[in-house]
């Protein structure tokens, strides 16, 4: 019924001890956005999945048509994104 939607994503953990101190804390690196979710149409379902499993997999990679059928994708546009970073120092 809505079709806002927030997502975040992250990376490069690591944790920081300071022994001398007696403390730690992450290392990280990460995206946190907002935009809008809609329903792929059926049609180009298939280009979005072979995009996913490329990301996922080598190139080339079969994944089974039979799931196809009963498959959902959503597709996110992204309207507002910010990005942090704590790294090592």
């Amino acid at each position: 019924r809505d079709d806002h939607a927030a997502f975040e994503m992250d990376c490069s953990h690591r944790l920081i001890t300071d022994p001398e101190q007696g403390n730690c804390s992450m290392a990280y690196e990460s995206v946190i956005g907002q935009g809008r979710i809609t329903l792929l149409p059926e049609g180009e379902k298939p280009a979005a999945l072979e995009r996913i499993m490329l990301h996922y997999r080598q190139e080339g990679f079969a994944y089974s048509q039979a799931a196809l059928p009963a498959t959902t994708v959503f597709k996110l546009t992204v309207e507002r994104m910010t990005a942090k970073r704590r790294p090592v120092k």
